[in-house]
């Protein structure tokens, strides 16, 4: 990340360290296992999202297979990073307890710092990967000649 020019950004380093230090919490106490896994669905988006970039930059914008891949982007990116939103409302009974808060200070700061920034952003990306395959899929044919 160092190396290459274009990731040397300090969004994709705050990124990177955030995401790192959450997961050396959540493997270091294994109480946070069931939303450290959450981060670990997140990722399984990125690969569509890679793919899409690399058909955009070699001029695939109108094939088939990039559409096909825009809709599984769709597809995962909602399943893995929208629908675990769902998993912290198991959290709510547990808060009332206060159990929840022996669990150290890091993992609380993951579950209630980290996490809600990170499903912030994705529901941000999902709106706009929503509004870009009603565009490619749904926008009148354009002349490619």
């Amino acid at each position: 990340m160092v190396m290459f020019v274009p990731l040397r950004d300090w969004k994709m380093v705050l990124h990177h360290t955030a995401a790192i230090w959450g997961s050396l919490n959540v493997i270091g106490r294994p109480v946070g296992m069931r939303f450290g896994n959450t981060w670990f669905l997140m990722e399984l988006s990125t690969p569509f999202v890679h793919m899409r970039l690399i058909l955009h930059t070699l001029g695939y914008r109108r094939s088939l297979l990039y559409k096909v891949n825009g809709v599984a982007m769709l597809v995962v990116f909602f399943l893995c990073r929208i629908t675990t939103i769902l998993v912290f409302v198991d959290v709510i009974p547990h808060m009332k307890t206060g159990e929840l808060y022996k669990v150290g200070s890091g993992v609380l700061i993951n579950m209630f710092v980290l996490t809600p920034i990170f499903y912030v952003m994705n529901i941000f990306w999902f709106i706009k990967i929503c509004k870009g395959a009603y565009r490619v899929l749904y926008s009148p044919k354009m002349n490619t000649e």
